[in-house]
């Protein structure tokens, strides 16, 4: 259970959820942890969406198992605190790289962009839509292992009403394909891309 794990350290604190570096209570304290829990943030201004977010993480990860997605190992779902437990992923977002003014090489861009479209298929051959791709929800690893995470956005896309993004828009702005700014558009697969 959640007792039994130490926390190393802040990872991330969004408007939805904080992630948390965690270790096992029986490892070494100077062990810095190799689990990542994420629990729904007190400061949501939506707590239910917030909690159906890690069980949507949850749901999907348990339907869907590749390389080079987020793995959920353990979640808490049904009471409060609301938590998913993932493993720690050493490395750093693919914006944390190119904030860092890294000069990415061309065959290693491709590498990355491979490997998270090898990851979008995953998911879209089992009927699910990622939503939220951005630099954010990227992780590069030191050797070049890119992670697709955060999949609390994620949908089936449907071609119903209720799917027009206008109704029901949830991601980055700034990353959103057209389709789901506009009330005429219907969000599919591609909108990923």
């Amino acid at each position: 259970g959640i007792g039994e794990l130490y926390s190393s350290g802040l990872l991330y604190d969004g408007p939805w959820s904080k992630v948390y570096r965690v270790r096992c209570g029986n490892s070494s304290p100077n062990d810095a942890g190799s689990y990542a829990l994420k629990v729904r943030s007190n400061s949501a201004s939506d707590a239910c969406a917030a909690e159906n977010m890690l069980r949507r993480e949850a749901q999907l990860t348990r339907e869907v198992r590749h390389s080079n997605l987020v793995t959920v190992l353990s979640a808490q779902l049904d009471r409060g605190p609301c938590w998913t437990l993932m493993p720690y992923i050493e490395g750093a977002t693919l914006r944390q790289v190119l904030q860092a003014g890294y000069q990415i090489p061309v065959v290693h861009a491709v590498w990355v962009v491979r490997q998270v479209a090898q990851a979008l298929a995953a998911l879209h051959e089992a009927g699910w839509m990622h939503a939220d791709l951005k630099p954010e929800n990227i992780l590069v690893s030191a050797s070049g292992h890119a992670t697709l995470i955060d999949l609390g956005m994620s949908r089936r896309p449907s071609n119903s009403q209720s799917a027009k993004a206008s109704q029901h828009f949830a991601g980055t702005l700034e990353y959103a394909a057209p389709e789901y700014l506009l009330s005429a558009g219907s969000v599919y697969f591609g909108s990923d891309l």
